[in-house]
């Protein structure tokens, strides 16, 4: 049973948690800031608390270190651009641009969703996520860098030269100030980092080799627990083959349908036999599973040279997550059902 109060001004949205299960809305809404604190001073037993940022007007810092006093949870409404820095000295806040945001994320929260979980240990602290164009790999990665920050310093790497999906993802403010290697590195948020200017680095006087793919990470794990490699999913860009090589593990996402599938053990076979990719250090990760999807037992047949490590169900919602972070900076754990599914993710570092 999740205990929650409200502070954003109205009565619309706790009248509408009020109708969700296995939650208690401990107070009608809170309509002075005030009162949030006194609330508490009576009552913390609270798991969260939803605050809209124009009631704490000018006295925002001075609320949120209060607050942050509990160990209670903080649903952000904000109203203004914001980013994930700004909130690193508070225990745990989420924002939020609306409410019916909310309302998802605390549905979402308490379903009870199947999910296949897979370990990576400390021996596997140098990941590539692999596959074709448009299977996710880019949200993947960041949610799985998101769900290993909990309790690591995460490095996410964008090895696809010719995009910036990381940096639009994260919204990063990136100036490059020079070449060098840590000036490429930027923080997303509390132990996560992302590294994106890999053209600057490799170039025509500095051409891409293993060896110096090798030098590259050996460098970085001196500073990082786990390095997640975005890729690109391009067959003529040769210089991925030297990513392979130096990882200790790969996860090669496929969609379950047919036209995927025949895409999918297309690029596996360049990659394994062209690339030299090892199939005893690839997992296969179905994305965006479905009703209509192949069954696993036949996935598991079709790439039966492989580690089959689970699925991720479709979440119709996932477009408009990444539309409302992507044009709000909401941090990336808001995204709840995705971090739900990879929440067993364990690791022994």
């Amino acid at each position: 049973m999740k205990k929650i109060i409200t502070a954003i001004g109205n009565e619309n949205l706790n009248n509408k948690l009020r109708n969700i299960e296995n939650i208690e809305i401990k107070e009608r809404d809170i309509c002075y800031k005030e009162g949030i604190l006194e609330f508490l001073e009576h009552d913390s037993d609270v798991d969260i608390i939803i605050i809209n940022e124009i009631l704490l007007d000018e006295d925002f810092e001075y609320y949120m270190k209060k607050i942050s006093d509990y160990d209670i949870q903080i649903f952000l409404i904000v109203n203004k651009k914001h980013y994930m820095e700004e909130f690193d000295g508070y225990k745990d806040v989420r924002l939020f641009k609306v409410e019916s945001d909310i309302l998802n994320v605390i549905e979402n929260n308490l379903e009870e969703k199947d999910c296949y979980l897979f370990n990576l240990s400390n021996t596997k602290r140098v990941i590539s996520i692999l596959g074709n164009y448009g299977v996710g790999k880019t949200i993947f990665c960041s949610l799985l860098g998101k769900v290993l920050a909990k309790n690591n310093k995460v490095l996410l790497v964008n090895f696809d030269i010719f995009s910036d999906n990381l940096k639009y993802l994260f919204d990063l403010k990136i100036g490059i100030e020079s070449y060098e290697l840590n000036s490429l590195i930027t923080k997303a948020s509390k132990n996560l980092y992302i590294l994106n200017g890999l053209k600057y680095i490799f170039n025509e006087t500095n051409k891409i080799d293993s060896f110096k793919v090798r030098e590259l990470l050996d460098n970085l794990k001196k500073s990082f627990e786990f390095i997640l490699i975005d890729t690109a999913s391009e067959k003529s860009l040769k210089f991925i083959k030297t990513i392979f090589p130096n990882c200790d593990y790969n996860i090669f996402l496929i969609e379950a349908n047919y036209l995927e599938v025949k895409k999918a053990e297309e690029l596996l076979e360049i990659y394994t036999l062209d690339f030299n990719l090892p199939k005893e250090k690839t997992g296969i990760f179905i994305n965006k599973y479905n009703i209509s999807s192949i069954d696993e037992e036949i996935i598991k047949n079709i790439f039966n040279g492989f580690e089959y490590l689970g699925k991720i169900k479709y979440s119709p919602q996932i477009n408009s997550y990444i539309n409302t972070f992507t044009r709000n900076n909401v941090k990336i754990d808001d995204i709840t059902k995705f971090k739900k599914y990879l929440k067993g993710v364990k690791n022994n570092g």
